[in-house]
């Protein structure tokens, strides 16, 4: 299958160090990419959901809100694993932030409707 965009069919990183972060006008950043602030924008998480598998092992994400408190806050990854098909995709989440008392976990087993955008969570079908 051709891609017109970066596409990988397995991307994987351990020990990472993510910098992730806010300015004062809401616009979001990762690793010094910016996202397009807007709500109906979803080309960020389209291209994500098109990936054929991400995982993500023991990353650090480092997380500085200009727009709230500017000190950085660490956030530990231990686990993120994201398995796309054309429309089924199957996700597990497992971190640490100092806003949870315990380890956060999260699992996704979703689909998005046929001739829909994959990134818009309002055609999503599924459990999480």
């Amino acid at each position: 299958m051709y891609h017109l965009k970066p596409y990988f069919a397995q991307l994987e990183f351990d020990d990472a160090r993510i910098e992730m972060r806010r300015d004062q006008k809401g616009n979001i950043a990762i690793a010094g990419i910016n996202l397009k602030n807007d709500p109906g924008d979803f080309s960020a998480v389209n291209w994500l959901l098109n990936q054929d598998q991400i995982r993500i092992k023991n990353a650090q994400i480092m997380w500085q809100d200009l727009a709230r408190n500017p000190t950085p806050i660490a956030i530990q990854l231990d686990r993120f694993e994201l398995t796309n098909g054309i429309r089924r995709h199957q996700g597990e989440l497992s971190l640490r932030s100092p806003w949870h008392k315990q380890p956060l976990q999260l699992q996704a087993n979703f689909i998005h409707y046929l001739a829909s955008e994959a990134g818009n969570w309002r055609n999503w079908d599924g459990e999480f």
